[in-house]
C-alpha cells in the first residue's frame, strides 16, 4: 500500500518536469537572424572566466554565462544554416534572450535553476516567444559554479534553438 502511495506523486513529479521542458514550435519562414547580447536581470554578474588574478594577469578575456548563451545560440543557428546578422541589419529577425534567474544549486551542482524569456521579433512584431520559470538545467559533474553556469548556458542555447531550421532557399 505504501509503494502505491509513493508511485503516484513520483509519476506526477516526472510528468511535471517533462511538461516544463516543452518548447514552442520553432518559427517558420526565417533565414536571417540576429542574436544581441542577452539581457541580465538576475542581479548577479555570472562570471565564468577571466575573473581570477592569474587569468587577469595573463590577459584572459572576462566572460559571463550570458556571453556563453549568446555566442552558443548564434553558433548553433549558424550551424543549422541560418545567416547570422547584426541587430541593425535590414530584414533580420532579432532573438532577444532575457535571463531572470541562473542559480547553481550547491552542494553537488546537479543543476542550475533558470528563469528566462526569449522573444523573436521579425518585422516589428513578435513571431515566437517562450518563458521558462524554475527550469532545472542539469549540470551533474560540474567541478565549480562557473563550470556549472557554462554547462547550463550551453544547454539553454541548445534547448532554445535546437529544433530551429531555416526556410529553404527557393
Amino acid at each position: 500500500m505504501t509503494a502505491r502511495r509513493l508511485w503516484l506523486p513520483g509519476l506526477v513529479l516526472v510528468a511535471g518536469c517533462l511538461m516544463q521542458h516543452a518548447m514552442p514550435a520553432p518559427p517558420q519562414h526565417l533565414r536571417l537572424v540576429a542574436v544581441p547580447p542577452p539581457l541580465n536581470r538576475t542581479g548577479s554578474e555570472l562570471v565564468v572566466a577571466g575573473d581570477w588574478y592569474l587569468e587577469r594577469l595573463l590577459g584572459s578575456k572576462r566572460a559571463t554565462a550570458l556571453d556563453v548563451i549568446g555566442a552558443e545560440t548564434a553558433r548553433l543557428l549558424g550551424e543549422h544554416g541560418f545567416t547570422i546578422a547584426t541587430p541593425e541589419a535590414p530584414g533580420a529577425a532579432v532573438l532577444q534572450i532575457t535571463l531572470r534567474r541562473f542559480d547553481a544549486e550547491p552542494p553537488g551542482l546537479e543543476y542550475v535553476v533558470t528563469d528566462l524569456d526569449a522573444t523573436l521579433i521579425d518585422g516589428g512584431r513578435t513571431t515566437w516567444s517562450v518563458s521558462r520559470r524554475g527550469w532545472m538545467v542539469p549540470t551533474r559533474g560540474a567541478p565549480s559554479v562557473a563550470e556549472s553556469w557554462t554547462m547550463a548556458a550551453r544547454a539553454v542555447a541548445a534547448d532554445l534553438v535546437g529544433a530551429w531550421r531555416p526556410e529553404p532557399r527557393p
